[in-house]
Protein backbone atom coordinates (compact mmCIF):
# COMPACT_ATOMS: atom_id res chain seq x y z
CA UNK A 1 0.00 0.00 0.00
CA UNK A 2 1.01 3.18 -0.77
CA UNK A 3 0.25 6.54 0.00
CA UNK A 4 -0.36 7.92 3.52
CA UNK A 5 -1.50 4.75 4.84
CA UNK A 6 1.07 3.00 3.68
CA UNK A 7 3.45 5.32 5.42
CA UNK A 8 1.44 4.85 8.65
CA UNK A 9 1.84 1.12 8.30
CA UNK A 10 5.59 1.75 8.51
CA UNK A 11 5.45 3.66 11.11
CA UNK A 12 3.59 1.39 13.27
CA UNK A 13 6.40 -0.93 12.89
CA UNK A 14 9.40 1.67 13.45
CA UNK A 15 7.54 2.06 17.07
CA UNK A 16 7.20 -1.63 17.37
CA UNK A 17 10.96 -1.63 16.85
CA UNK A 18 11.85 0.93 19.61
CA UNK A 19 11.47 4.61 18.04
CA UNK A 20 9.89 7.39 19.77
CA UNK A 21 8.04 9.65 17.87
CA UNK A 22 4.82 12.82 18.38
CA UNK A 23 1.95 13.17 16.99
CA UNK A 24 1.08 16.45 16.02
CA UNK A 25 -2.63 16.87 15.24
CA UNK A 26 -4.85 20.12 14.74
CA UNK A 27 -7.62 19.47 17.12
CA UNK A 28 -9.71 22.23 15.97
CA UNK A 29 -8.81 25.45 13.46
CA UNK A 30 -10.88 28.67 13.05
CA UNK A 31 -10.79 31.28 10.54
CA UNK A 32 -8.22 31.03 7.66
CA UNK A 33 -6.21 27.89 8.13
CA UNK A 34 -3.93 25.90 6.08
CA UNK A 35 -5.10 22.60 7.19
CA UNK A 36 -8.99 21.24 9.60
CA UNK A 37 -8.83 19.37 11.92
CA UNK A 38 -8.55 16.54 10.36
CA UNK A 39 -4.28 16.86 9.63
CA UNK A 40 -1.81 15.20 11.44
CA UNK A 41 1.56 14.46 10.79
CA UNK A 42 4.18 12.02 12.77
CA UNK A 43 7.55 13.83 13.82
CA UNK A 44 10.25 11.04 14.07
CA UNK A 45 13.73 12.74 14.83
CA UNK A 46 14.85 12.35 11.59
CA UNK A 47 12.09 12.15 9.57
CA UNK A 48 8.00 13.92 8.88
CA UNK A 49 5.21 11.86 8.13
CA UNK A 50 2.22 13.51 7.14
CA UNK A 51 1.40 17.45 6.92
CA UNK A 52 -0.50 20.37 9.31
CA UNK A 53 0.13 22.86 6.33
CA UNK A 54 3.78 23.56 6.20
CA UNK A 55 4.94 27.21 6.85
CA UNK A 56 6.19 28.29 10.28
CA UNK A 57 3.10 26.75 11.80
CA UNK A 58 4.44 23.22 10.98
CA UNK A 59 8.12 24.57 11.19
CA UNK A 60 7.78 25.54 14.95
CA UNK A 61 5.33 22.49 15.85
CA UNK A 62 8.35 20.51 14.89
CA UNK A 63 11.00 22.12 16.77
CA UNK A 64 8.57 21.43 19.77
CA UNK A 65 8.23 17.63 19.01
CA UNK A 66 11.58 16.80 18.65
CA UNK A 67 12.47 18.78 21.86
CA UNK A 68 9.60 16.78 23.38
CA UNK A 69 11.30 13.96 23.11
CA UNK A 70 14.49 14.72 24.34
CA UNK A 71 12.80 16.06 27.52
CA UNK A 72 9.15 15.62 27.69
CA UNK A 73 8.78 18.27 30.44
CA UNK A 74 8.78 20.83 28.05
CA UNK A 75 5.90 19.30 25.58
CA UNK A 76 2.63 21.12 25.53
CA UNK A 77 -0.41 18.47 25.47
CA UNK A 78 -1.96 21.23 23.91
CA UNK A 79 -1.27 24.75 22.10
CA UNK A 80 -3.38 27.53 20.01
CA UNK A 81 -1.37 29.16 17.31
CA UNK A 82 -2.37 32.76 16.02
CA UNK A 83 -1.64 32.76 12.50
CA UNK A 84 -0.62 36.12 12.44
CA UNK A 85 2.19 38.07 12.06
CA UNK A 86 4.21 36.44 15.56
CA UNK A 87 4.67 33.66 13.15
CA UNK A 88 5.73 35.45 10.15
CA UNK A 89 1.69 34.16 8.59
CA UNK A 90 -1.12 36.10 7.51
CA UNK A 91 -3.20 33.51 7.02
CA UNK A 92 -5.44 35.30 9.71
CA UNK A 93 -7.15 32.32 11.41
CA UNK A 94 -6.00 29.80 14.23
CA UNK A 95 -5.37 26.81 15.05
CA UNK A 96 -5.43 24.10 18.70
CA UNK A 97 -2.48 21.59 18.24
CA UNK A 98 -2.63 18.44 20.23
CA UNK A 99 0.59 16.72 20.88
CA UNK A 100 1.23 13.13 21.82
CA UNK A 101 4.54 10.91 22.30
CA UNK A 102 3.82 7.60 21.12
CA UNK A 103 6.25 4.34 21.16
CA UNK A 104 5.49 0.97 21.13
CA UNK A 105 3.42 1.20 24.26
CA UNK A 106 0.91 3.52 22.88
CA UNK A 107 -0.21 3.57 19.51
CA UNK A 108 -3.74 3.69 20.00
CA UNK A 109 -3.40 8.15 18.50
CA UNK A 110 -1.78 6.72 15.64
CA UNK A 111 -4.98 3.94 15.02
CA UNK A 112 -7.35 6.58 15.54
CA UNK A 113 -5.14 8.34 12.72
CA UNK A 114 -5.14 5.32 10.32
CA UNK A 115 -8.42 5.14 10.76
CA UNK A 116 -9.84 8.73 9.71
CA UNK A 117 -7.89 8.39 6.67
CA UNK A 118 -8.41 5.17 5.94
CA UNK A 119 -12.30 6.31 5.78
CA UNK A 120 -11.32 8.77 3.48
CA UNK A 121 -10.42 6.75 0.82
CA UNK A 122 -11.98 6.07 -2.63
CA UNK A 123 -12.38 3.31 -4.39
CA UNK A 124 -12.27 3.18 -8.25
CA UNK A 125 -12.44 0.42 -10.60
CA UNK A 126 -10.95 1.70 -14.13
CA UNK A 127 -11.81 -0.32 -17.54
CA UNK A 128 -8.98 0.14 -19.98
CA UNK A 129 -5.50 0.18 -19.81
CA UNK A 130 -4.56 2.30 -22.81
CA UNK A 131 -2.19 5.23 -22.78
CA UNK A 132 -4.92 7.68 -20.74
CA UNK A 133 -5.88 4.92 -17.97
CA UNK A 134 -2.28 3.77 -17.41
CA UNK A 135 -1.76 8.08 -16.77
CA UNK A 136 -5.03 7.78 -14.50
CA UNK A 137 -2.95 4.96 -12.38
CA UNK A 138 0.01 7.29 -12.41
CA UNK A 139 -1.80 10.20 -11.66
CA UNK A 140 -3.87 8.66 -8.80
CA UNK A 141 -1.04 6.14 -7.17
CA UNK A 142 -0.01 9.12 -4.35
CA UNK A 143 -3.42 9.47 -3.50
CA UNK A 144 -5.43 7.52 -1.01
CA UNK A 145 -7.69 5.43 -3.73
CA UNK A 146 -7.80 1.47 -4.17
CA UNK A 147 -7.90 1.16 -8.19
CA UNK A 148 -8.93 -2.46 -9.32
CA UNK A 149 -7.75 -2.02 -13.04
CA UNK A 150 -9.81 -4.29 -15.54
CA UNK A 151 -8.67 -4.98 -19.40
CA UNK A 152 -9.51 -7.49 -21.60
CA UNK A 153 -5.96 -7.71 -22.77
CA UNK A 154 -3.96 -9.83 -20.46
CA UNK A 155 -0.67 -8.46 -21.39
CA UNK A 156 -1.90 -4.33 -20.38
CA UNK A 157 -2.75 -5.02 -16.81
CA UNK A 158 0.54 -7.58 -15.68
CA UNK A 159 1.64 -4.37 -13.68
CA UNK A 160 -0.23 -3.56 -10.80
CA UNK A 161 1.42 -3.28 -7.15
CA UNK A 162 0.43 -0.15 -4.35
CA UNK A 163 -2.77 0.65 -4.66
CA UNK A 164 -3.59 -0.99 -7.92
CA UNK A 165 -5.11 -4.44 -8.03
CA UNK A 166 -5.11 -5.63 -11.86
CA UNK A 167 -7.31 -7.44 -13.31
CA UNK A 168 -7.50 -8.97 -16.55
CA UNK A 169 -10.63 -10.20 -17.99
CA UNK A 170 -11.96 -11.85 -21.21
CA UNK A 171 -15.29 -9.88 -20.55
CA UNK A 172 -14.88 -6.73 -18.44
CA UNK A 173 -18.53 -6.08 -18.73
CA UNK A 174 -19.13 -9.18 -16.64
CA UNK A 175 -16.69 -8.03 -13.95
CA UNK A 176 -19.36 -4.72 -13.12
CA UNK A 177 -21.19 -7.22 -10.41
CA UNK A 178 -18.11 -7.78 -8.27
CA UNK A 179 -17.99 -4.14 -7.65
CA UNK A 180 -18.56 -2.54 -4.14
CA UNK A 181 -21.52 -0.68 -3.33
CA UNK A 182 -20.49 3.42 -3.67
CA UNK A 183 -16.84 2.77 -5.48
CA UNK A 184 -16.63 4.89 -9.15
CA UNK A 185 -15.96 4.01 -12.17
CA UNK A 186 -13.94 4.99 -15.29
CA UNK A 187 -14.29 3.30 -18.83
CA UNK A 188 -11.98 4.16 -21.25
CA UNK A 189 -11.50 0.42 -22.86
CA UNK A 190 -10.13 0.04 -26.70
CA UNK A 191 -13.29 -0.25 -27.36
CA UNK A 192 -16.58 1.40 -27.83
CA UNK A 193 -18.74 -2.07 -28.18
CA UNK A 194 -16.60 -3.05 -24.28
CA UNK A 195 -17.62 0.64 -23.40
CA UNK A 196 -21.13 0.82 -23.94
CA UNK A 197 -21.45 -3.24 -22.12
CA UNK A 198 -19.71 -2.08 -19.32
CA UNK A 199 -22.00 1.68 -18.87
CA UNK A 200 -25.47 -0.25 -19.72
CA UNK A 201 -24.02 -3.18 -16.17
CA UNK A 202 -23.08 -0.18 -14.27
CA UNK A 203 -26.37 1.73 -14.71
CA UNK A 204 -28.30 -1.37 -13.97
CA UNK A 205 -27.21 -1.13 -10.59
CA UNK A 206 -28.29 1.70 -8.40
CA UNK A 207 -25.40 1.67 -5.54
CA UNK A 208 -23.04 3.14 -8.74
CA UNK A 209 -23.12 7.18 -8.32
CA UNK A 210 -20.15 7.67 -10.56
CA UNK A 211 -19.85 6.21 -13.85
CA UNK A 212 -17.49 8.13 -15.89
CA UNK A 213 -16.91 7.58 -19.42
CA UNK A 214 -14.50 8.96 -22.08
CA UNK A 215 -15.33 10.69 -25.09
CA UNK A 216 -17.24 13.45 -26.88
CA UNK A 217 -21.13 14.83 -25.99
CA UNK A 218 -21.66 13.25 -29.70
CA UNK A 219 -20.23 9.83 -28.11
CA UNK A 220 -22.91 10.50 -25.05
CA UNK A 221 -25.94 11.56 -26.87
CA UNK A 222 -25.49 7.80 -29.11
CA UNK A 223 -24.97 5.79 -26.11
CA UNK A 224 -27.44 7.63 -24.09
CA UNK A 225 -30.17 6.83 -27.24
CA UNK A 226 -29.22 3.23 -26.65
CA UNK A 227 -29.54 2.85 -23.59
CA UNK A 228 -32.75 4.53 -23.01
CA UNK A 229 -33.60 1.59 -25.76
CA UNK A 230 -32.01 -1.14 -22.88
CA UNK A 231 -34.82 0.33 -20.23
CA UNK A 232 -32.40 2.83 -18.30
CA UNK A 233 -34.51 5.64 -17.09
CA UNK A 234 -33.24 9.13 -16.71
CA UNK A 235 -32.39 8.60 -13.05
CA UNK A 236 -30.25 5.79 -14.21
CA UNK A 237 -28.95 8.11 -16.89
CA UNK A 238 -27.84 10.63 -14.71
CA UNK A 239 -25.42 8.52 -13.05
CA UNK A 240 -23.32 8.84 -16.47
CA UNK A 241 -20.60 11.02 -16.79
CA UNK A 242 -19.36 11.75 -20.65
CA UNK A 243 -17.45 13.96 -21.07
CA UNK A 244 -14.96 13.45 -18.18
CA UNK A 245 -12.89 15.49 -16.62
CA UNK A 246 -13.33 18.54 -15.29
CA UNK A 247 -14.44 22.56 -16.90
CA UNK A 248 -12.06 24.49 -18.71
CA UNK A 249 -9.82 21.78 -19.59
CA UNK A 250 -9.49 21.07 -23.44
CA UNK A 251 -6.23 19.43 -23.76
CA UNK A 252 -6.42 15.30 -25.10
CA UNK A 253 -3.00 14.35 -24.30
CA UNK A 254 -3.20 11.47 -21.85
CA UNK A 255 -1.24 13.38 -18.97
CA UNK A 256 -3.68 16.41 -19.46
CA UNK A 257 -6.99 14.12 -19.68
CA UNK A 258 -5.78 12.15 -16.38
CA UNK A 259 -4.98 15.23 -14.59
CA UNK A 260 -8.87 16.56 -15.32
CA UNK A 261 -10.21 13.56 -14.21
CA UNK A 262 -7.90 13.35 -11.04
CA UNK A 263 -9.77 16.73 -10.17
CA UNK A 264 -12.58 15.60 -10.94
CA UNK A 265 -12.67 12.65 -9.02
CA UNK A 266 -10.96 14.46 -6.17
CA UNK A 267 -14.12 16.50 -6.26
CA UNK A 268 -16.26 14.17 -5.98
CA UNK A 269 -15.06 12.45 -3.31
CA UNK A 270 -14.56 15.58 -1.32
CA UNK A 271 -18.37 16.22 -1.93
CA UNK A 272 -19.27 12.17 -0.86
CA UNK A 273 -17.08 13.03 2.49
CA UNK A 274 -19.37 15.69 3.39
CA UNK A 275 -22.22 14.51 2.89
CA UNK A 276 -20.78 11.78 4.98
CA UNK A 277 -20.36 13.99 8.10
CA UNK A 278 -16.88 15.35 9.81
CA UNK A 279 -14.02 13.44 9.79
CA UNK A 280 -13.42 11.43 13.20
CA UNK A 281 -11.35 13.68 15.43
CA UNK A 282 -7.84 12.99 16.65
CA UNK A 283 -7.86 14.20 19.74
CA UNK A 284 -7.20 11.95 22.66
Amino acid sequence: MTGLSGQIHAAKERLALGETAVLVAIEAAAGSAPRDGDAAMLVFARDIIGTIGGGALEHGAITRARAGMLDHRTLPDTETIPLGPAIGQCCGGSVRLRYQTLNAGNTRPLEQWLATVEAERATLWLFGAGHVGQAVVRALEPLETDITWVDSRPEMVDGGGGNTQPLPSRAPHLEVANIPSGAMLLVMTHSHAQDFDIVNAALGRVDLPFVGLIGSATKRARFIARLKARGHNDQALSRLVCPIGIDGIDGKQPAVIAASVTAQILRYREQALAERGAPMSLSG
